[in-house]
């Protein structure tokens, strides 16, 4: 399983989580509002407490929560660990653009990538700090000036993917937009392979 869509599940998980917590919590709340209401109970009764429910709201909560821990380790692993055979691309983020340059010597304003192949992307800006955010690809790093921060991620499939700066960084921040094309293996090394072409 991929980055993405490891992290893809784990969202869901943890989303669903919240909601189940979230519906059961507040149906928990009306329910003891109609039923222990002042008009049924005028007079408060005593409570001395339970073993059991403390216990059991002590214990439920750690277990989920050491739960979404060991999944959040296993997720961060995954995105920190480069496969072997890799492509690198130097991404420089700038007031207000981005400049991708790949190995062979060429540059370009969009970030070109063969399908099905990782990518590792070695970020750092040229000025203020950035942040390199590919939404959908759930793949979100920041450029920060004078370092030299890194990530990677795959593309199975070709498409196109907007990539935006999630840093705000100036009045131009909006217009920071650029795209991960991700193409075939073949046309991507057609491309990369011609000197002449400005892009893959």
């Amino acid at each position: 399983m991929g980055a993405t869509e490891l992290i893809t599940r784990q969202f869901t998980i943890f989303v669903a989580a919240g909601a189940a917590l979230f519906v059961a919590i507040v149906t928990t709340m009306v329910a003891f509002v109609v039923r222990y209401n002042r008009k049924r109970h005028p007079v408060a009764a005593e409570i001395s407490g339970s073993f059991w429910l403390e216990l059991t709201w002590i214990v439920v909560p750690t277990v989920l929560v050491l739960g979404m821990f060991v999944m959040g380790v296993r997720g961060y692993r995954v995105m920190r660990q480069v496969p072997e055979g890799a492509m690198t691309v130097k991404v420089t983020a700038f007031s207000f653009g981005w400049q991708f340059d790949y190995e062979n010597g060429k540059r370009t304003r969009e970030l070109f990538v063969p399908e099905r192949r990782p990518v590792r992307l070695e970020i750092t800006s040229r000025d203020v700090i950035h942040s390199f955010f590919a939404p959908d690809l759930h793949v979100k790093e920041d450029a920060v000036p004078g370092m030299k921060t890194w990530t990677w991620f795959a593309v199975e499939t070709a498409g196109e993917h907007t990539v935006l700066c999630a840093e705000y960084c100036g009045v131009g921040q909006s217009d920071m937009l650029t795209r991960i094309v991700a193409v075939p293996a073949e046309r991507f090394e057609a491309g990369y392979a011609d000197k002449a072409a400005q892009r893959p």
